[in-house]
């Protein structure tokens, strides 16, 4: 059945022998009455490719076959909650407002920034008055938004909680949902496993897998119920897995040992995604556009973990400013403080604790810092390869370091030293893939409307969101920070409907997003992204 309906979503191709090697979709009128959105976390072309060419994803092939794909140009740090709201919104962080797994200011104690009512800006999915939308499991969905259609927020799998599902009337349906069974799973990933070997997953994998598996069955049942013009589901086994498992598809020297019933699991669960995504297109019948994204790729750990991120920002200022001549200079590590934001990447914040400040003196005093900080080396270079001066007190300086540095270093300040070691405690860190550096993800546009081109482009990744807008004939507002890629979609489909620009989106509605506390809940979700190195 599958295949009948790509059929009916590609169309006749010609081949134009030009130089971009652009092969244009000849239907006329082809714009699509309905959209598939399927987000997998830090999937990336690297790792497809290969399990491509060896015909392990049939339906990622069709795909590809009669669409556009391109490396998907990231953002660092590759925080997943705030890459998949910017995906959701078109704006960048500072102005969507999610910057990082915690609230601003907060340290690991304080309230986790994954939660729909802290963003500043409308969604896609605030936009749709004359389309019904289905959204499952995306980040930062909780609590579940008054939309028209159906919200089954990240939340939903947890017991008890409220606010989970929109509207109520669903809720029967998505709790009626049975999780998988780990016997069930590991099952069937086996037989998905191109290397035959039986696959077990630990209990942290099992869990997170499972919820994949949830989110997915939960959308189809809704859809089984209803009809959606657009549907989007987030899946995030992949990062979990390629965190532990990447080097079983993408070896390199000195990786950690594969148990027998760990090889093949990575190539099994992208290609029961593979099956996955065919099952939704199923569902959505013909005429339907097929988006399939990623936040961000992954890459080996073959490079040391960037130091900076464990980084004891606090006992550094100590180090400086401490026993300084200058009484001025002295005051700076009672002044400014760590953050402890902790974000993944190559960057930490300081804030200033002295709120009564004005801007002239938030500003001398500032530029003392940044003079001492400028005078802290490690062996003899500069420490921070950037110190960057904002005008917030949370976060009134970003550092900036190089990942490579010696970690038997010596940090120098004035006549003062002390072993690098002395000031750094390491997060637990992946033992095979990492995306710290921001490696590209994926983007993969297929269906009636879309260009097609045998040769791989770029995207940014606030593009994405405005141009499935203008795909599906929503206004596209000026003020947001991405913009349409007119070059993905036909020139019949753009005639059709050209972008419908506007100067802004109505206010943000408040409805469905009223906080409810749950600390047992945040609780075991800051030790899930502890587990994974996400925050100390």
């Amino acid at each position: 059945m599958f295949k009948k309906q790509i059929a009916g979503i590609i169309g006749i191709l010609i081949i134009l022998h030009t130089e971009s090697c652009i092969m244009p979709n000849t239907e006329t009128s082809s714009c699509p009455k309905k959209l598939l959105i399927f987000g997998i976390d830090a999937a990336s072309w690297k790792v497809l490719n290969p399990l491509l060419e060896s015909g392990y994803c049939p339906t990622l092939n069709q795909l590809i076959n009669s669409g556009t794909r391109a490396d998907l140009q990231t953002l660092n740090p590759t925080v997943s909650v705030m890459l998949w709201t910017t995906i959701a919104t078109g704006c960048l962080p500072e102005k969507h407002g999610i910057r990082s797994w915690l609230m601003e200011g907060a340290d690991t104690s304080g309230q986790l920034a994954i939660t729909s009512n802290l963003r500043k800006v409308p969604a896609f999915w605030n936009l749709t008055d004359k389309k019904r939308v289905l959204i499952a499991n995306w980040w930062a969905s909780w609590p579940a938004e008054h939309i028209n259609g159906v919200m089954i927020s990240n939340r939903a799998h947890y017991p008890g909680i409220q606010n989970a599902i929109y509207p109520f009337d669903k809720i029967d349906t998505v709790k009626s949902v049975p999780f998988r069974t780990k016997q069930d799973i590991e099952s069937e990933l086996t037989e998905l496993n191109p290397k035959k070997n039986s696959l077990k997953l630990s209990d942290f994998l099992f869990n997170q897998i499972q919820r994949d598996y949830f989110y997915m069955d939960a959308a189809m049942s809704v859809m089984k119920g209803d009809e959606f013009d657009i549907v989007a589901v987030f899946v995030r086994g992949v990062d979990i897995l390629e965190h532990d498992y990447l080097h079983d598809v993408l070896p390199y020297d000195n990786a950690p040992q594969l148990k027998n019933t760990e090889t093949g699991i990575v190539t099994a669960y992208y290609r029961l995604l593979d099956e996955k995504i065919a099952e939704f297109i199923d569902l959505m019948g013909p005429e339907t556009a097929v988006c399939v994204l990623s936040d961000h790729g992954m890459d080996p750990m073959i490079s040391k973990p960037p130091i900076i991120e464990g980084l004891r920002l606090d006992e550094l200022l100590e180090f400086v400013c401490s026993d300084d001549h200058d009484s001025n200079t002295s005051k700076l590590s009672e002044i400014f403080k760590d953050n402890k934001r902790y974000p993944p990447g190559l960057v930490r914040g300081i804030s200033c604790t002295k709120t009564s400040f004005n801007s002239t003196e938030l500003n001398d005093y500032l530029e003392k810092l940044i003079g001492c900080l400028q005078r802290v080396m490690v062996n003899g270079k500069p420490m921070f390869d950037t110190i960057q001066k904002t005008e917030n007190f949370e976060e009134c300086l970003i550092l900036s370091m190089e990942p490579e540095t010696d970690i038997k270093a010596l940090v120098t300040y004035n006549n003062k030293q002390t072993p690098l070691l002395s000031l750094v405690d390491f997060i637990v860190h992946p033992r095979s893939g990492q995306h710290w550096n921001a490696p590209p993800g994926i983007f993969l546009l297929s269906g009636p409307g879309i260009n097609h081109y045998n040769t791989i482009k770029e995207i940014d990744i606030q593009d994405t969101m405005p141009t499935l807008l203008a795909l599906m004939d929503f206004n596209v507002s000026e003020s947001i920070d991405g913009r349409p890629r007119s070059d993905f979609i036909t020139n019949d489909c753009w005639s059709e409907h050209p972008v419908k620009w506007v100067e802004s989106y109505p206010t943000l509605p408040s409805s469905g997003r009223q906080m409810t506390e749950n600390p047992d809940i945040d609780k075991q979700i800051k030790s899930e992204l502890k587990s994974l190195g996400y925050i100390q």
